[in-house]
Formats: structure tokens, C-alpha cells, sequence
């Protein structure tokens, strides 16, 4: 700006003895009088008195045009214009960035009056835009100073916690955190930006009203899909849920109500807090979601998933009341679509994971697995969750793996699909690590598992394939069921040297215990013996 043409405007001085001359940041002059620069708030002593004798003020930070509107401001305030000339042109300004900059330009100046009156019109204007007419309005490049501006709002001004409000809630047409908008990259920096994690969203007792006070299936289908939303995106708002909602969701499931609402009450159902409401939740919330298996199997699923991942301790009550039989029916029924599965197989994962079952739930979940592994139609990925399940039972020899089921694992390994082959190494590093000797030796002499890891495994330059099948075989070596002379004729030592050089030391690490292991019994003759033998003296 240095090159431009200064822009210059006079201003009236009405009876004021000097005028003043004002600079903004891209070299702008303004001309008013002695009166309307002192309602900037500025102190005498930053007035310069030029050697020509003309009184200038230097304003960094602020720009022109946005420095004209505050002198505007200013004028009326000293009694040469009237209050609705300066309401009225700010009414008329349409782009959020002029108001914005006018905003910032009275927090820097330090004027407290017209940053709550430019936050008031501000407000308003937030509160009724459209979402179309914000999309147009969108600015990127103007959006972290706009957040800036609202944090120091929140601060300084009655009007901005309002517009922090406004501009943070996910269902008001707000041209920042519009969740319905495409424009959403900027959604988590500007929540973050704004303080606004852990904070309770304003409308959130709307929706609750009108989940209990209203009759109407519009309205319960709308307060219940916008409630658990906002719940979805922010947990501390589970706190806003007490026994009055909570039970009024508990009547619309045992109502003759539409499958949609009775989703959108058990997504909602599903964020409660279970320590807040833990009598409550124990004895209806739980039952009601597990009854609701019979009619709604994805929203029931889903709902019962979610609340097991948030709240781990509510999972002994989900099996009390006999889930896991019920997802065993779902699965071997004709109601077993891919879909259906894929929930049945996500939810149980989650259960075996985080809690450790009875003896004969372990069979129930083991049963459940190994149906939808012997399943034909059902797609890889859930032979992967399948998979997944089996890991977590077998850990510390929980269950004993089927033998039908031990073959489809190491056919699994052939069969291209990078998921399923690692869920099903899994499985089998738990076995031969876990397992009985029979299991172990069975994989040895009985398959192909160990010519599987050579060909397949240890060659494939994946990092977690090599060191998973470094593993078990240094597993399998440690048993003493097979020797250094074994794995030269599998073909397992060369490989295994070759790991010795990766550039990942618990690869290097792995395999070395899987060839230290396959030795620990030789005498040193025999050693440089079997490693001259396999070629692989020189990597040692």
C-alpha cells in the first residue's frame, strides 16, 4: 500500500477550534474535528503536532474504509448526526466481513459503544441468515480472523457470547458451523478456536422439551435425529439427559411407534450416561435396547455398540440380559444379511475385547464366529471381524480352536486380502503361543502354516506380516517341535536372515529369537554346520 494514492475524507467539525488529521494502515487520510477523534478514545498525548501545525493521529491496524465507518460512528456520538443515520448504514452492510472488520477495528480502538452496538446488528443478522445465503457468504481465507474476533467478543462485549453461541451451534444457520454445509473443513479448528469443546450446546434443552412435551411424530423425529447429533459430536452433553428424558424415550420404544423414531431414541438412549442414570439404565435402558433385537437389528446393534465402547462397565448387563444369544439367532437365521452380520460381528468384537466373558458366553461368541466363517456368502470383511473375535477368545487358550476352522485360517493367509490374512495371523500367533502341544504340532506336521509364512509371510515387505510371522515361528521353535535343521528344510532360515537387516528393530528382534530359538539345543559344530548348509553363515 505504500505505492497507492492516499484517499482522503473530510469530516464536519461543527464548533470544534482544530481538526485533526487521522491515518489509517494503508495510508488513508481522514480529516475531522478535535471532538469526534477524541470519542475514539484515544488519549491526548498520541495527538502529533506536525512542524506545518496539523494535529495527526497514526492508527495501525485498521484499514480505511473500516476506520471511516468508525469515524461515522464517532461523528454522531459528538452531536453532528443523528443515531439512526449511522444504524441504518450499518443495517445495510450485507457481507459478515465488513461487520466483522468494524468489530475489530472498535476493539482496537478501545470503543466499547459501538463494538456492543456493531454486536448487536451483528447478532441479529447471524441469527436470521439462511443456509444458502451463507454459503455464498463464505469466506476461507477470512475465517480464523473472524473466529479471533469472536473469542475476544465472548470477552469484551455482553452481545458476544451470544454470537459465540451462534456461531458454534451445529443447528442454527450459522455461516461458520453449519454441520449441513459443504464448507466444513474449518468445523473442528473453529471449535477449538472458540473454546467451544465441553461446552453445552444452547439448544440442546430445546430438544429435550419437545422429545417430552410434544405428541407430534414430526417434531419427536426431528428433536430426537437433531439431539443425537449434537450428542454424537460432543459426549460431555450426555450429562443433559436425565430420568424424565430418558424415560420418555424408554415409552416411545415400547410404543407402536414408526422403526425411525424408534432409531433416532435408541441412538439417543445409546450416548446416556450410564453412571449418571446407572439404576435406570440397568433395569430398562439396557433390556428395552436388547428386546428392541427382535424388530430393529441395525439401530439396536449399533445403539448397544455405542454404548458399550463409551461405558465398558455396562457391558455385564448387556450379557445378563442374554445379547449375545440374540445376535446368535440373528446370525443363523435368514434375517443373516451381509449388513446385519457386519453389525452382529463389530458389536461382539467390541464385548470380547473389553470384557472377559463366562465360560459359556466364551462358547456363545465362539459359536457365533465360527458360523460366519463357515458362511460362503458372507463378504471378506467380516470373516476378518469373525477373525478379530477369534483372536480375542483364543488369547491365553481361552477356547479351543476347531481344526475345520485352523485350515480356513491358514487358507485365509493365501488368499490376497491384506485384512483378512493379518486378523487370521492373528489368530494363529494366539495358538501357537497359547495353545496345546497337540495344536501346535498339529500346524506343523498337519498343514501348510510354516511353507505358508516362507512363501507368503516373511517375504511380503509388510512390516506387521513379517514380524507376526516371525513370531510364531520362533513360538513354535521354543516348543522344541522343530529344530534349526527343520526350518533349513521349510526354507525359513534365509528369509529370516534377511530380516536381520530390516531397518525396523522388533523385526530384526523377532526374527533373531526365531532363529535363536531354532539352535538353542545345537552344539556350536553343528550350528556352522546347518548354517554353511542353508548358505546363510555369511548373514549371521
Amino acid at each position: 500500500m505504500a505505492d497507492a494514492q492516499p484517499m482522503e475524507c473530510v469530516y464536519p467539525t461543527g464548533m470544534v477550534e482544530r481538526t485533526i488529521v487521522l491515518h489509517s494502515a494503508d495510508n488513508g487520510k481522514l480529516m475531522v474535528g478535535e471532538a469526534v477523534a477524541l470519542r475514539l478514545d484515544m488519549r491526548r498525548n498520541k495527538i502529533i503536532n506536525n512542524p506545518d501545525n496539523q494535529p495527526t493521529i497514526s492508527i495501525s491496524g485498521t484499514k480505511f474504509a473500516t476506520l471511516a465507518t468508525v469515524i461515522d460512528y464517532c461523528t454522531h456520538l459528538a452531536g453532528l448526526s443523528t443515531p439512526e443515520n449511522f444504524r441504518s448504514q450499518c443495517n445495510k452492510q450485507t457481507h459478515f466481513a465488513n461487520l466483522f472488520n468494524l468489530v475489530q477495528a472498535a476493539h482496537h480502538l478501545g470503543n466499547k459503544s459501538l463494538m456492543d452496538l456493531t454486536c448487536h446488528i451483528l447478532k441479529y443478522k447471524i441469527k436470521c441468515k439462511t443456509i444458502e445465503t451463507e454459503k455464498e457468504l463464505i469466506n476461507p481465507d477470512a475465517c480464523v480472523q473472524r473466529v479471533r474476533v469472536a473469542k475476544r467478543l465472548k470477552r469484551d462485549s455482553g452481545e458476544g457470547k451470544c454470537i459465540e453461541s451462534l456461531l458454534k451451534n451445529p443447528r442454527r444457520q450459522s455461516f461458520i458451523m453449519v454441520s449441513d454445509c459443504e464448507d466444513v473443513l474449518y468445523h473442528r479448528f473453529v471449535a477449538s478456536e472458540l473454546g467451544c469443546v465441553n461446552r453445552k450446546n444452547p439448544y440442546i434443552d430445546g430438544y429435550i422439551q419437545n422429545i417430552i412435551m410434544s405428541s407430534k411424530l414430526k417434531e419427536l423425529e426431528d428433536a430426537t435425529a437433531h439431539l443425537g447429533r449434537v450428542m454424537a459430536g460432543d459426549r460431555s452433553s450426555a450429562e443433559s439427559l436425565g430420568p424424565n428424558v430418558i424415560q420418555r424415550l424408554l415409552d416411545i420404544l415400547r410404543s407402536d411407534s414408526d422403526l425411525f423414531l424408534k432409531g433416532r431414541a435408541m441412538d439417543v438412549l445409546s450416548q446416556a450416561s450410564f453412571d449418571k442414570c446407572r439404576k435406570l439404565m440397568e433395569d430398562e435402558v439396557i433390556p428395552a435396547l436388547v428386546n428392541s433385537l427382535s424388530e430393529s437389528v441395525d439401530e439396536a446393534l449399533m445403539a448397544l455398540n455405542r454404548l458399550a465402547c463409551a461405558f465398558p462397565n455396562c457391558i455385564e448387563f448387556i450379557i445378563e440380559n442374554n445379547a449375545l444369544e440374540a445376535v446368535g439367532t440373528i446370525v443363523d437365521s435368514d434375517r443373516g444379511v451381509d449388513e446385519y452380520i457386519t453389525y452382529s460381528a463389530k458389536f461382539l468384537a467390541v464385548i470380547c475385547r473389553n470384557y472377559n466373558l463366562p465360560v459359556e458366553k466364551e462358547r456363545e461368541a465362539l459359536k457365533i464366529s465360527e458360523a460366519i466363517l463357515l458362511n460362503p456368502n458372507h463378504s471378506f470383511r467380516n470373516k476378518a471381524r469373525a477373525c478379530y473375535i477369534l483372536s480375542y477368545l483364543s488369547h491365553k487358550n481361552r477356547v479351543q480352536i476347531k481344526q475345520e476352522i485352523s485350515d480356513m485360517l491358514i487358507d485365509f493367509i493365501y488368499c490376497g486380502d491384506t485384512l483378512l490374512a493379518g486378523s487370521a495371523l492373528g489368530v494363529l500367533e494366539n495358538i501357537v503361543r497359547w495353545g496345546t502341544s497337540c495344536q501346535v504340532e498339529y500346524f506343523v506336521k498337519y498343514t501348510k502354516l510354516l511353507r505358508c509364512l516362507a512363501k507368503r509371510m516373511l517375504c511380503c515387505g509388510r512390516k506387521k506380516f513379517q514380524k507376526q510371522a516371525s513370531q510364531i515361528i520362533s513360538n513354535i521353535a521354543a516348543r522344541g517341535i522343530i529344530s534349526i535343521e527343520d526350518m533349513i528344510d521349510l526354507k525359513l532360515v534365509k528369509p529370516l536372515c534377511s530380516l536381520l537387516k530390516h531397518e525396523e528393530s522388533d523385526v530384526q528382534m523377532e526374527a533373531a529369537w526365531a532363529l535363536f530359538n531354532g539352535i538353542n539345543e545345537c552344539t556350536h559344530e553343528q550350528i556352522d554346520e546347518y548354517l554353511e548348509s542353508g548358505n546363510c553363515s555369511e548373514s549371521i
